[in-house]
């Protein structure tokens, strides 16, 4: 699956699509039509992958819920950084998110924009009440990603602020 904002492309990565960009990049390029260009795909990028990977096996049908979105530049068809939605919605309604740009391409709206995207397609889906994401406290650079997508802070516990994004 792919969303369209203004300026990116978010692409649902497939279970091959994942299983490639772990193996070969070269490769992932071939199958998908993005490259990579600046971004490193970094042992924390590498871990997010693999774990969504096992995700999408567990459950394929449902593998938009637990797979990696990439954000790609649209114009430039360059993979910019990756979402991730934390699974299916669960009893509540509720899903969790993650993200990250990488750092070439950070502060000028990426992951607002790709947040934001990402939000309108999970509220597409009538069960979903709630998205929540996570930030360390001191990343102040998220928090704006999140309250630009209408997250409020409603939980500090540790070094960790919980954000929610309501219906």
């Amino acid at each position: 699956m792919t969303l369209q904002t203004q300026r990116l492309t978010l692409i649902a990565l497939s279970r091959l699509e994942l299983e490639t960009v772990l193996e070969d990049i070269e490769k992932f390029t071939n199958l998908t039509g993005i490259g990579v260009g600046d971004t490193i795909i970094d042992e924390h990028l590498q871990y997010a992958f693999d774990v969504r990977l096992k995700k999408v096996l567990e459950n394929e049908m449902n593998y938009l819920w637990n797979t990696v979105w990439i954000v790609a530049l649209k114009e430039q068809k360059t993979m910019i950084g990756a979402l991730m939605i934390k699974g299916v919605p669960d009893a509540k309604g509720d899903v969790i998110v993650g993200y990250g740009i990488d750092s070439s391409y950070q502060r000028k709206g990426y992951a607002s924009e790709g947040l934001n995207g990402l939000k309108d397609w999970i509220f597409s889906d009538s069960s979903v009440n709630a998205i929540f994401g996570d930030t360390d406290i001191d990343n102040y650079a998220s928090h704006k990603v999140l309250i630009n997508a209408g997250a409020v802070n409603f939980l500090e516990k540790n070094d960790t602020i919980w954000w929610k994004i309501s219906r």
